[in-house]
Protein backbone atom coordinates (compact mmCIF):
# COMPACT_ATOMS: atom_id res chain seq x y z
CA UNK A 1 0.00 0.00 0.00
CA UNK A 2 2.73 2.31 1.18
CA UNK A 3 4.84 1.55 -2.57
CA UNK A 4 1.35 2.53 -4.38
CA UNK A 5 0.94 5.30 -2.38
CA UNK A 6 4.15 6.39 -2.85
CA UNK A 7 4.11 5.71 -6.85
CA UNK A 8 0.94 7.32 -7.36
CA UNK A 9 2.73 11.01 -5.38
CA UNK A 10 5.54 10.97 -7.22
CA UNK A 11 4.13 11.08 -10.36
CA UNK A 12 2.26 13.49 -9.57
CA UNK A 13 5.10 15.81 -7.95
CA UNK A 14 7.51 14.72 -10.50
CA UNK A 15 5.53 14.51 -13.93
CA UNK A 16 7.30 11.26 -14.62
CA UNK A 17 5.23 8.49 -16.92
CA UNK A 18 4.25 5.73 -15.64
CA UNK A 19 6.05 3.65 -19.06
CA UNK A 20 9.83 5.18 -17.57
CA UNK A 21 8.29 4.17 -13.36
CA UNK A 22 6.60 0.48 -14.74
CA UNK A 23 8.60 -1.77 -16.30
CA UNK A 24 5.40 -4.59 -16.15
CA UNK A 25 3.41 -5.99 -18.85
CA UNK A 26 0.09 -4.17 -19.25
CA UNK A 27 -2.65 -6.32 -17.66
CA UNK A 28 -5.83 -6.85 -20.19
CA UNK A 29 -9.15 -4.91 -19.25
CA UNK A 30 -11.99 -6.53 -17.66
CA UNK A 31 -15.18 -6.27 -19.42
CA UNK A 32 -16.87 -2.82 -18.55
CA UNK A 33 -20.02 -2.18 -18.57
CA UNK A 34 -20.30 -3.92 -21.65
CA UNK A 35 -22.27 -3.17 -25.29
CA UNK A 36 -25.58 -1.42 -24.47
CA UNK A 37 -24.87 -0.51 -20.48
CA UNK A 38 -28.09 0.24 -18.88
CA UNK A 39 -27.35 0.89 -15.64
CA UNK A 40 -29.13 2.40 -12.37
CA UNK A 41 -27.34 4.04 -9.23
CA UNK A 42 -28.35 2.63 -5.74
CA UNK A 43 -27.14 5.80 -3.46
CA UNK A 44 -26.25 4.91 -0.02
CA UNK A 45 -29.77 6.48 1.42
CA UNK A 46 -31.94 4.27 -0.29
CA UNK A 47 -30.20 1.64 0.71
CA UNK A 48 -31.25 1.94 4.27
CA UNK A 49 -34.48 2.82 3.28
CA UNK A 50 -36.35 1.58 0.72
CA UNK A 51 -33.55 -1.40 -0.01
CA UNK A 52 -33.44 -1.56 3.70
CA UNK A 53 -33.21 -5.51 4.53
CA UNK A 54 -32.49 -8.83 2.39
CA UNK A 55 -35.63 -9.26 1.27
CA UNK A 56 -35.84 -5.43 0.46
CA UNK A 57 -32.75 -5.40 -1.12
CA UNK A 58 -33.75 -8.67 -3.53
CA UNK A 59 -37.08 -6.84 -4.82
CA UNK A 60 -35.44 -3.89 -6.18
CA UNK A 61 -32.96 -5.74 -7.71
CA UNK A 62 -35.30 -8.32 -9.46
CA UNK A 63 -37.53 -5.07 -10.29
CA UNK A 64 -34.24 -3.54 -11.49
CA UNK A 65 -33.56 -6.46 -13.79
CA UNK A 66 -37.05 -6.70 -14.90
CA UNK A 67 -37.33 -3.57 -16.36
CA UNK A 68 -34.19 -4.18 -18.60
CA UNK A 69 -31.66 -2.83 -16.30
CA UNK A 70 -28.62 -4.65 -17.13
CA UNK A 71 -26.27 -3.22 -13.97
CA UNK A 72 -26.44 -1.84 -11.25
CA UNK A 73 -24.20 0.76 -9.23
CA UNK A 74 -24.20 0.80 -5.52
CA UNK A 75 -22.96 3.44 -3.34
CA UNK A 76 -20.74 2.36 -0.26
CA UNK A 77 -19.61 5.20 0.66
CA UNK A 78 -20.89 8.74 0.10
CA UNK A 79 -19.54 12.05 0.50
CA UNK A 80 -20.26 12.00 4.02
CA UNK A 81 -17.04 10.10 4.78
CA UNK A 82 -18.78 6.75 6.68
CA UNK A 83 -19.47 3.62 4.53
CA UNK A 84 -22.00 1.15 4.10
CA UNK A 85 -20.41 -2.17 4.44
CA UNK A 86 -18.18 -3.42 7.71
CA UNK A 87 -14.98 -1.86 7.39
CA UNK A 88 -11.06 -1.91 9.22
CA UNK A 89 -10.62 1.31 6.87
CA UNK A 90 -12.84 3.77 8.05
CA UNK A 91 -15.92 4.13 10.38
CA UNK A 92 -19.24 2.37 9.26
CA UNK A 93 -22.19 4.27 8.82
CA UNK A 94 -25.13 2.74 11.35
CA UNK A 95 -28.43 5.16 10.50
CA UNK A 96 -29.41 7.43 7.65
CA UNK A 97 -32.41 9.60 7.41
CA UNK A 98 -33.57 7.17 10.44
CA UNK A 99 -33.51 3.80 9.09
CA UNK A 100 -31.11 1.35 10.35
CA UNK A 101 -30.84 -1.76 8.96
CA UNK A 102 -29.85 -4.84 10.69
CA UNK A 103 -25.52 -4.77 12.24
CA UNK A 104 -25.05 -8.34 10.79
CA UNK A 105 -26.18 -7.83 7.19
CA UNK A 106 -23.37 -7.11 5.14
CA UNK A 107 -25.36 -5.05 1.87
CA UNK A 108 -22.24 -5.17 -0.24
CA UNK A 109 -21.64 -9.06 -0.04
CA UNK A 110 -25.66 -9.18 -0.23
CA UNK A 111 -26.09 -6.83 -3.45
CA UNK A 112 -22.97 -8.41 -5.48
CA UNK A 113 -24.25 -12.34 -4.70
CA UNK A 114 -28.22 -11.71 -5.43
CA UNK A 115 -27.14 -9.04 -8.40
CA UNK A 116 -25.07 -12.23 -10.16
CA UNK A 117 -28.24 -14.92 -9.42
CA UNK A 118 -30.25 -12.32 -11.26
CA UNK A 119 -27.81 -11.47 -14.00
CA UNK A 120 -26.97 -8.15 -13.48
CA UNK A 121 -23.51 -6.98 -13.05
CA UNK A 122 -22.80 -5.41 -10.41
CA UNK A 123 -20.63 -2.14 -9.42
CA UNK A 124 -19.30 -0.41 -6.01
CA UNK A 125 -18.71 3.47 -5.81
CA UNK A 126 -16.87 5.05 -3.40
CA UNK A 127 -17.02 8.62 -3.09
CA UNK A 128 -13.35 8.91 -3.13
CA UNK A 129 -12.16 12.55 -2.04
CA UNK A 130 -14.69 13.43 0.03
CA UNK A 131 -15.25 13.36 4.08
CA UNK A 132 -18.24 14.94 5.29
CA UNK A 133 -21.38 17.12 5.20
CA UNK A 134 -21.24 20.94 5.66
CA UNK A 135 -25.12 21.10 6.22
CA UNK A 136 -24.47 19.08 9.05
CA UNK A 137 -21.52 19.62 10.16
CA UNK A 138 -20.49 16.61 10.25
CA UNK A 139 -18.01 13.44 9.15
CA UNK A 140 -14.40 12.99 9.57
CA UNK A 141 -12.81 16.61 7.82
CA UNK A 142 -15.44 17.88 11.29
CA UNK A 143 -13.21 15.47 13.57
CA UNK A 144 -10.03 13.68 13.75
CA UNK A 145 -9.14 14.56 9.91
CA UNK A 146 -9.82 18.20 9.94
CA UNK A 147 -5.84 18.44 8.11
CA UNK A 148 -7.19 16.49 5.17
CA UNK A 149 -9.74 18.96 4.84
CA UNK A 150 -9.16 21.55 1.58
CA UNK A 151 -8.25 24.82 1.43
CA UNK A 152 -10.30 27.41 -0.84
CA UNK A 153 -10.01 30.82 -2.25
CA UNK A 154 -12.43 32.71 -0.86
CA UNK A 155 -14.85 35.44 -2.33
CA UNK A 156 -12.38 38.28 -0.52
CA UNK A 157 -9.13 36.62 -1.99
CA UNK A 158 -8.08 35.55 1.31
CA UNK A 159 -7.41 31.29 1.60
CA UNK A 160 -9.82 29.21 4.09
CA UNK A 161 -10.06 25.45 4.97
CA UNK A 162 -13.64 24.62 4.46
CA UNK A 163 -14.95 24.38 7.87
CA UNK A 164 -14.59 27.54 8.20
CA UNK A 165 -15.87 28.83 5.40
CA UNK A 166 -19.77 30.64 6.04
CA UNK A 167 -21.93 29.02 4.56
CA UNK A 168 -22.97 31.90 2.22
CA UNK A 169 -19.35 31.30 0.82
CA UNK A 170 -19.88 27.98 -0.01
CA UNK A 171 -20.45 26.52 -3.22
CA UNK A 172 -21.67 22.80 -2.07
CA UNK A 173 -22.62 20.69 0.90
CA UNK A 174 -19.62 18.77 0.24
CA UNK A 175 -16.70 18.28 2.25
CA UNK A 176 -14.11 17.54 0.26
CA UNK A 177 -10.28 16.73 1.14
CA UNK A 178 -6.81 17.63 -0.58
CA UNK A 179 -6.59 15.04 -3.02
CA UNK A 180 -2.82 16.49 -3.38
CA UNK A 181 -2.39 14.89 0.41
CA UNK A 182 -0.54 11.25 0.58
CA UNK A 183 -2.70 10.49 3.58
CA UNK A 184 -5.28 11.24 2.27
CA UNK A 185 -4.64 9.32 -1.12
CA UNK A 186 -3.52 6.24 1.28
CA UNK A 187 -7.11 5.96 2.70
CA UNK A 188 -8.61 6.28 -0.88
CA UNK A 189 -6.45 3.14 -1.82
CA UNK A 190 -6.63 1.26 1.35
CA UNK A 191 -10.64 1.58 0.83
CA UNK A 192 -10.79 0.50 -2.74
CA UNK A 193 -7.66 -2.49 -1.83
CA UNK A 194 -10.96 -3.54 0.73
CA UNK A 195 -13.80 -3.32 -1.32
CA UNK A 196 -12.09 -5.30 -4.28
CA UNK A 197 -10.59 -7.59 -2.30
CA UNK A 198 -13.44 -8.25 -0.04
CA UNK A 199 -16.20 -8.54 -2.75
CA UNK A 200 -14.33 -9.23 -6.31
CA UNK A 201 -17.62 -6.77 -7.94
CA UNK A 202 -17.90 -6.65 -11.96
CA UNK A 203 -16.84 -2.96 -11.56
CA UNK A 204 -15.59 -0.17 -9.07
CA UNK A 205 -16.46 3.05 -9.77
CA UNK A 206 -15.02 6.46 -8.21
CA UNK A 207 -17.05 9.30 -7.64
CA UNK A 208 -16.08 12.83 -6.41
CA UNK A 209 -12.36 12.27 -7.73
CA UNK A 210 -11.76 15.59 -7.98
CA UNK A 211 -10.60 18.66 -6.24
CA UNK A 212 -13.28 20.62 -4.83
CA UNK A 213 -13.10 22.82 -7.95
CA UNK A 214 -11.44 25.93 -9.49
CA UNK A 215 -10.72 27.81 -5.88
CA UNK A 216 -9.59 24.60 -4.12
CA UNK A 217 -7.01 23.64 -2.97
CA UNK A 218 -4.48 26.34 -2.05
CA UNK A 219 -3.40 24.70 1.21
CA UNK A 220 0.72 25.70 1.78
CA UNK A 221 0.66 21.62 1.04
CA UNK A 222 -0.13 21.98 -2.26
CA UNK A 223 2.17 25.03 -3.08
CA UNK A 224 4.73 23.21 -1.81
CA UNK A 225 3.88 20.21 -4.29
CA UNK A 226 3.21 22.35 -7.27
CA UNK A 227 6.27 24.06 -6.94
CA UNK A 228 8.63 21.26 -6.70
CA UNK A 229 6.46 20.09 -9.84
CA UNK A 230 7.02 23.49 -11.83
CA UNK A 231 10.68 23.80 -10.26
CA UNK A 232 10.27 27.60 -9.68
CA UNK A 233 8.72 28.94 -6.39
CA UNK A 234 5.50 30.58 -7.14
CA UNK A 235 6.12 34.63 -6.16
CA UNK A 236 2.76 35.66 -5.78
CA UNK A 237 0.36 33.08 -4.07
CA UNK A 238 -2.57 32.57 -4.92
CA UNK A 239 -2.69 35.28 -7.47
CA UNK A 240 0.18 34.17 -10.22
CA UNK A 241 -2.59 31.16 -10.72
CA UNK A 242 -6.38 33.26 -9.78
CA UNK A 243 -6.32 36.76 -9.05
CA UNK A 244 -9.23 38.64 -7.76
CA UNK A 245 -10.83 40.72 -9.82
CA UNK A 246 -13.56 42.89 -9.04
CA UNK A 247 -16.44 40.32 -7.94
CA UNK A 248 -14.69 37.23 -9.80
CA UNK A 249 -11.67 35.40 -10.13
CA UNK A 250 -9.11 36.33 -13.59
CA UNK A 251 -6.50 33.46 -14.26
CA UNK A 252 -3.31 34.40 -13.73
CA UNK A 253 0.18 33.62 -15.63
CA UNK A 254 0.47 30.28 -13.91
CA UNK A 255 -3.17 29.19 -14.41
CA UNK A 256 -2.79 26.95 -17.28
CA UNK A 257 0.22 24.92 -15.43
CA UNK A 258 -1.99 24.93 -12.65
CA UNK A 259 -4.80 22.69 -14.45
CA UNK A 260 -2.13 20.53 -15.70
CA UNK A 261 -0.57 19.93 -12.73
CA UNK A 262 -3.71 19.34 -10.70
CA UNK A 263 -4.52 17.12 -14.14
CA UNK A 264 -1.57 14.62 -13.36
CA UNK A 265 -2.03 14.82 -9.80
CA UNK A 266 -5.44 12.64 -10.24
CA UNK A 267 -4.22 11.21 -13.58
CA UNK A 268 -1.45 9.29 -11.03
CA UNK A 269 -4.13 8.17 -8.88
CA UNK A 270 -5.74 6.67 -11.05
CA UNK A 271 -2.63 4.99 -12.70
CA UNK A 272 -2.30 4.23 -9.01
CA UNK A 273 -5.75 2.62 -8.46
CA UNK A 274 -6.18 0.98 -11.73
CA UNK A 275 -2.76 -1.24 -10.78
CA UNK A 276 -3.96 -2.26 -7.53
CA UNK A 277 -7.69 -3.51 -8.21
CA UNK A 278 -5.71 -5.28 -11.27
CA UNK A 279 -3.82 -7.28 -8.78
CA UNK A 280 -6.41 -7.75 -6.40
CA UNK A 281 -9.30 -8.73 -8.84
CA UNK A 282 -8.50 -8.75 -12.29
CA UNK A 283 -12.18 -8.79 -13.83
CA UNK A 284 -13.17 -5.67 -11.86
CA UNK A 285 -13.44 -2.97 -14.29
CA UNK A 286 -12.53 0.88 -12.64
CA UNK A 287 -14.48 3.56 -13.68
CA UNK A 288 -14.62 7.06 -13.21
CA UNK A 289 -17.63 9.87 -13.00
CA UNK A 290 -16.33 13.55 -14.06
CA UNK A 291 -18.66 16.32 -15.08
CA UNK A 292 -19.19 16.33 -19.08
CA UNK A 293 -18.45 19.44 -19.77
CA UNK A 294 -14.94 18.94 -20.73
CA UNK A 295 -13.80 22.52 -19.12
CA UNK A 296 -15.91 22.00 -15.97
CA UNK A 297 -13.95 18.88 -15.30
CA UNK A 298 -10.66 20.84 -16.09
CA UNK A 299 -11.36 23.17 -13.33
CA UNK A 300 -12.37 20.17 -11.21
CA UNK A 301 -8.74 18.80 -11.87
CA UNK A 302 -9.99 15.44 -14.39
CA UNK A 303 -8.76 15.51 -18.10
CA UNK A 304 -10.94 12.80 -19.53
CA UNK A 305 -10.46 13.13 -23.26
CA UNK A 306 -8.11 10.73 -25.13
CA UNK A 307 -4.40 12.15 -25.32
CA UNK A 308 -4.90 12.20 -29.18
CA UNK A 309 -7.21 15.04 -28.68
CA UNK A 310 -5.48 18.07 -28.67
CA UNK A 311 -7.53 20.72 -26.58
CA UNK A 312 -5.31 23.35 -27.99
CA UNK A 313 -7.55 24.84 -30.48
CA UNK A 314 -10.65 24.96 -28.23
CA UNK A 315 -9.47 26.44 -24.68
CA UNK A 316 -6.67 29.14 -24.28
CA UNK A 317 -5.89 27.73 -20.89
CA UNK A 318 -4.41 24.16 -22.47
CA UNK A 319 -0.74 24.01 -22.54
CA UNK A 320 1.03 21.98 -25.19
CA UNK A 321 1.42 19.15 -22.22
CA UNK A 322 -2.01 19.31 -21.21
CA UNK A 323 -3.30 16.81 -23.28
CA UNK A 324 -0.67 14.12 -22.11
CA UNK A 325 -1.88 14.11 -18.53
CA UNK A 326 -5.43 12.48 -19.60
CA UNK A 327 -6.98 9.51 -17.53
CA UNK A 328 -8.90 7.68 -20.36
CA UNK A 329 -6.01 5.48 -21.39
CA UNK A 330 -6.38 3.76 -17.39
CA UNK A 331 -10.25 3.19 -16.83
CA UNK A 332 -12.69 0.89 -18.39
CA UNK A 333 -15.59 2.92 -18.13
CA UNK A 334 -16.42 6.94 -17.91
CA UNK A 335 -19.43 8.08 -16.71
CA UNK A 336 -19.87 11.68 -18.01
CA UNK A 337 -22.47 13.46 -15.80
CA UNK A 338 -25.00 15.69 -17.27
CA UNK A 339 -26.27 18.63 -15.58
CA UNK A 340 -28.67 18.14 -13.56
CA UNK A 341 -30.45 21.48 -14.68
CA UNK A 342 -30.26 19.92 -18.01
CA UNK A 343 -34.20 19.47 -19.11
CA UNK A 344 -33.53 17.41 -21.92
CA UNK A 345 -30.66 14.82 -22.79
CA UNK A 346 -27.68 17.30 -24.27
CA UNK A 347 -27.20 15.07 -27.80
CA UNK A 348 -24.38 17.65 -28.80
CA UNK A 349 -23.11 17.46 -25.30
CA UNK A 350 -23.07 13.79 -25.56
CA UNK A 351 -21.30 13.71 -28.64
CA UNK A 352 -18.27 16.23 -27.70
CA UNK A 353 -17.69 13.67 -24.84
CA UNK A 354 -17.50 10.90 -27.70
CA UNK A 355 -15.51 13.13 -30.12
CA UNK A 356 -12.76 13.70 -27.30
CA UNK A 357 -13.29 10.26 -25.87
CA UNK A 358 -12.01 8.58 -29.13
CA UNK A 359 -12.51 5.48 -28.06
CA UNK A 360 -9.90 5.49 -25.23
CA UNK A 361 -12.62 4.08 -22.94
CA UNK A 362 -16.30 2.88 -22.40
CA UNK A 363 -18.69 6.20 -22.29
CA UNK A 364 -21.97 5.68 -19.97
CA UNK A 365 -23.68 8.88 -19.24
CA UNK A 366 -25.95 9.37 -16.46
CA UNK A 367 -29.13 11.30 -15.83
CA UNK A 368 -30.34 12.67 -12.84
CA UNK A 369 -34.18 11.72 -12.79
CA UNK A 370 -34.73 14.69 -10.85
CA UNK A 371 -33.61 17.32 -13.44
CA UNK A 372 -36.83 15.85 -14.93
CA UNK A 373 -40.52 17.54 -14.26
CA UNK A 374 -42.53 14.90 -16.05
CA UNK A 375 -42.26 11.30 -17.43
CA UNK A 376 -42.62 12.14 -20.84
CA UNK A 377 -39.04 14.95 -20.03
CA UNK A 378 -37.52 12.10 -18.81
CA UNK A 379 -38.21 9.67 -21.42
CA UNK A 380 -36.97 12.00 -24.27
CA UNK A 381 -33.78 12.40 -22.65
CA UNK A 382 -33.61 8.81 -21.87
CA UNK A 383 -34.03 7.71 -25.70
CA UNK A 384 -31.75 10.47 -26.66
CA UNK A 385 -29.01 9.35 -24.22
CA UNK A 386 -29.30 6.28 -25.41
CA UNK A 387 -29.66 6.86 -29.43
CA UNK A 388 -26.43 9.00 -29.13
CA UNK A 389 -24.14 6.94 -26.95
CA UNK A 390 -26.12 3.51 -27.11
CA UNK A 391 -25.96 3.69 -22.98
CA UNK A 392 -27.24 5.22 -19.38
CA UNK A 393 -26.46 5.09 -15.85
CA UNK A 394 -30.04 6.21 -14.23
CA UNK A 395 -29.54 7.91 -10.84
CA UNK A 396 -30.94 6.94 -8.89
CA UNK A 397 -33.25 3.94 -7.90
CA UNK A 398 -34.80 5.37 -4.82
CA UNK A 399 -36.43 8.40 -6.98
CA UNK A 400 -37.68 6.00 -9.56
CA UNK A 401 -39.26 3.64 -7.19
CA UNK A 402 -41.12 6.79 -5.90
CA UNK A 403 -42.56 8.13 -9.61
CA UNK A 404 -44.64 4.80 -10.91
CA UNK A 405 -45.00 7.29 -14.50
CA UNK A 406 -41.24 7.11 -14.77
CA UNK A 407 -40.89 3.67 -14.69
CA UNK A 408 -43.42 3.30 -17.01
CA UNK A 409 -41.18 5.60 -19.16
CA UNK A 410 -38.31 4.09 -18.41
CA UNK A 411 -39.64 0.89 -20.19
CA UNK A 412 -40.71 2.27 -23.13
CA UNK A 413 -37.30 4.36 -23.84
CA UNK A 414 -35.75 0.56 -23.27
CA UNK A 415 -38.22 -1.20 -26.04
CA UNK A 416 -37.65 1.33 -28.28
CA UNK A 417 -34.10 1.90 -28.41
CA UNK A 418 -32.86 -1.98 -27.61
CA UNK A 419 -29.71 -2.95 -26.84
CA UNK A 420 -26.97 -2.63 -29.63
CA UNK A 421 -23.08 -2.70 -29.66
CA UNK A 422 -21.12 -0.41 -28.43
CA UNK A 423 -20.49 2.26 -30.88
Amino acid sequence: MRLLTAFAFALALAGCSSAQLLQRPPVARPAPMAVSARAVWIGTATLFDSLGSPERLRAGLERSAAAGFTDVVVELKPYGGDVAYPSRVSTRLTTSGGFTPDPDWDVAADAVRTGRELGLRVHLALNVFAEGDHARRSGPVYGLRRTWQTAVLTPDGTVQTSTRLAPSDRTTDVAYTNPVRPDVRNHALALVSEVAGRYRPDGLLLDRLRFEGRTADFSPETRAAFEQWLHVPVTNWPSDILARTGTTFTPGPLYPKWLEWRALSLRSFVEATRQLVRGISPTTALGVLAPADYAAAAEAGLNWGAVAYDPQADYPWATPMYREKSLAAFVDVLVPELPVALPEADTLLLRTVAERVQGATRVVPSLQIRAFPTADAFEAALRATLRTSGAVLVSDYGELARRPAYWAALARAFAVEPASAVR
